[in-house]
């Protein structure tokens, strides 16, 4: 996978620019087409967000929203990222309504001494989910590479959403042949982003 990534690079022209994920102002989903964690945890269950997300007012999910922006350093934030420390091979996500995790940075660490090898699968089962929203395989650990064996982005449905590993992989990133995986879609590996479209499994 690794490969085939690196020589896509090549050819990809990066044309969404910033995403201003610390955004602040107002914002809605474009029309068209939980879980609560603390801001640091260790969960035993799936991160499972049910509820919608469809603007920056009317947003009952727990897990949108949660990029930091408004926070001050050294105190305790509703809004902090998403942080899941070490969690065992049998961790999974899934986001199930509009907007679920919109506007969300969510963290998967894998601290020096873990011996954690794969994170099952991304299941992203409603539209916009992930809008806007980071997810991030963060692998620290000296022994093993952590690689997501699926990531399911059905038909468009992981519009505006990134994926970003740090010494991490991923096996099938799964979209609709003809859909795609959804506009500004991206994966990140050394760096360097990437439309999911141009690495996607059918």
């Amino acid at each position: 996978m690794n490969k085939i990534f690196i020589a896509l690079c090549a050819i990809y022209d990066i044309s969404f620019g910033s995403r201003l994920l610390l955004q602040t102002s107002p914002w809605s989903l474009p029309t068209g087409g939980s879980q609560t964690l603390p801001g640091v945890a260790t969960p035993v269950q799936p991160l499972v967000c049910n509820e919608p997300c469809t603007s920056s007012t009317s947003c009952p999910s727990t897990c949108a929203q949660r990029n930091g922006a408004a926070c001050v350093e050294g105190v305790a934030c509703a809004t902090a990222p998403i942080e899941i420390n070490n969690p065992t091979k049998a961790f999974s996500m899934e986001f199930n309504a509009q907007g679920a995790a919109a506007w969300s940075v969510i963290n998967v660490n894998y601290g020096p001494s873990g011996m954690t090898k794969e994170l099952p699968a991304i299941n992203i089962n409603a539209p916009q989910a992930l809008y806007q929203a980071t997810i991030r395989i963060n692998n620290q650990q000296l022994n093993e590479q952590v690689k997501v064996t699926e990531i399911n982005c059905g038909a468009g449905l992981c519009v505006g959403a990134t994926f970003e590993f740090i010494n991490a992989d991923f096996g099938d990133l799964k979209c609709d042949e003809y859909a795609g995986c959804g506009a500004g879609c991206e994966v990140v590996m050394h760096g360097v982003p990437v439309a999911c479209d141009l690495v996607s499994t059918t």
